[in-house]
């Protein structure tokens, strides 16, 4: 695997109508080279099992207690690697090209 380019953060609670979805605009991106981090922030519904089916390899999830996507946004980025970060929303729909 090449060098990681772009960390996407992804805080996750109880999103499991929508994850699917975003997690299909990230994967199916035209740049490879990303991390995608999934940060869980104490769900009680079906959102990490969601993330479980989309991991190519190239997918992380972090549990932690629930305190707020912000909390959640600034755990993601310490566990970042790639040169650049993108931070979405675990509703966002992205185009196939969006992090190229």
């Amino acid at each position: 695997m090449e060098a990681i380019k772009v960390s996407v953060v992804v805080p996750v609670y109880n999103v499991d109508e929508f994850l699917d979805n975003t997690l299909s605009d990230i994967t199916g991106q035209t740049l490879r080279e990303i991390e995608i981090i999934c940060v869980d922030d104490g769900s009680t519904d079906n959102s990490v099992s969601i993330i479980q089916e989309h991991n190519d390899g190239r997918v992380k999830v972090f549990s932690k207690r629930n305190e707020g996507a912000y909390k959640a946004w600034q755990y993601g980025l310490r566990q970042s690697s790639g040169d650049y970060i993108v931070i979405l929303d675990s509703d966002d729909y992205i185009d196939d090209d969006y992090i190229d």
